[in-house]
């Protein structure tokens, strides 16, 4: 299974303070792929997006980056805030997902704090 890890959105103000030291807001996706390997675009969900506005996105991605719009083919499993990290839960999903087939998309929101850990990044 290929597992990408990313964040609902390039554009956090977190990231502004401690990833995008002092860049232009043009170049925070660029620096975002640097390390991330995927990124949900809340836009899509609301907004059409042109060809012309994801090409820019695309183009300022690397290769093996996904972009993960919002859409009735990728499944968002969303956690609400007091889940906290269970290592039996988290191989359930992936085990239920590995079922469903190689082309599965799915994205997993998790939003409880102790979810960020090397065993949750390491996990595949």
């Amino acid at each position: 299974m290929n597992v990408k890890v990313g964040t609902s959105s390039w554009n956090y103000e977190s990231f502004r303070r401690d990833l995008y030291v002092g860049a232009p807001r043009a170049r925070f996706l660029a620096i975002y792929v640097k390390h991330f390997d995927t990124v949900e675009l809340n836009a899509s969900f609301i907004l059409k997006l042109s060809r012309k506005d994801l090409g820019g996105m695309v183009r300022k991605g690397s290769r093996g980056f996904y972009l993960g719009c919002k859409n009735e083919l990728i499944y968002p499993f969303q956690q609400p805030p007091t889940l906290s990290y269970d290592r039996g839960l988290f191989k359930s999903f992936f085990d239920k997902l590995r079922r469903n087939g190689q082309n599965t998309l799915a994205a997993l929101n998790t939003r409880h704090e102790s979810w960020h850990s090397q065993e949750v990044f390491d996990f595949s």
